[in-house]
């Protein structure tokens, strides 16, 4: 609590200036329900453009090629902080093979705990009820972002008798294009076969998870 109301952890805020009381130690904030807090830094975690936080893991969408690295679509990487130039428009992230990429937020896409991403559509494991609503094993919903307060740990979602659920990923299983789930058993429908192997039309496998390219439209399967 403060002078003038309370915070709960994972509300967002706004610094406001120097601290008036022990400024090394302090900064000023103000929150919806408390307009001047004096919060020490190890309690404030600062957003980046595109809502983006250091530690976040993200995917890179695009190709980016020049004299410190390069960037591939569909590379992971990780927020490392604030971008000394166009500190308004882009974040600063680390990827395999660039240890220091300017990159705009448009330009990339946080993968959340257990690899889920916004927009995901899913399975709810399980029987959940609240005060809040309700939630079913076998029900299906879908990834709507980050979970507000435990971010590293769980993900927003909705479902239909449950508007904003922080779910762990263990009580989700993702539903993968063309309504398929990990651990299916599948038959191929063509022929195919590249330097890494074979797969001949009816040959049975076993979907493995999301596509690393072209995941919206494509599956991960391994076959014989």
């Amino acid at each position: 609590n403060g002078e003038s109301g309370s915070v709960s952890a994972g509300d967002r805020g706004e610094v406001i200036g120097r601290a008036t009381i022990e400024p090394k130690t302090y900064v000023l904030c103000s929150f919806p329900n408390c307009s001047r807090l004096l919060v020490p830094p190890s309690l404030l975690e600062l957003e980046l453009p595109g809502g983006f936080r250091v530690g976040d893991t993200v995917i890179n969408k695009g190709n980016f090629n020049g004299e410190s690295g390069s960037v591939a679509d569909g590379d992971r990487g990780e927020v490392i902080g604030r971008s000394t130039i166009k500190p308004k428009t882009r974040v600063l992230c680390k990827f395999p093979k660039h240890s220091r990429l300017r990159v705009p937020p448009s330009e990339l896409e946080l993968e959340l705990p257990g690899e889920f991403r916004v927009g995901d559509i899913v399975f709810y494991k399980g029987d959940l009820k609240n005060k809040h609503g309700s939630v079913a094993d076998g029900d299906r919903g879908e990834v709507i972002g980050p979970s507000w307060n435990e971010r590293k740990t769980k993900v927003l979602c909705k479902f239909p008798n449950f508007s904003s659920l922080h779910a762990a990923p263990s009580s989700l299983d993702l539903e993968l294009p063309g309504g398929f789930c990990v651990g299916d058993t599948v038959t191929c429908k063509m022929d195919f076969k590249d330097e890494r192997g074979s797969v001949s039309a009816g040959d049975r496998g076993e979907v493995i998870g999301r596509s690393t390219t072209g995941w919206k439209a494509r599956v991960l399967c391994k076959f014989p």
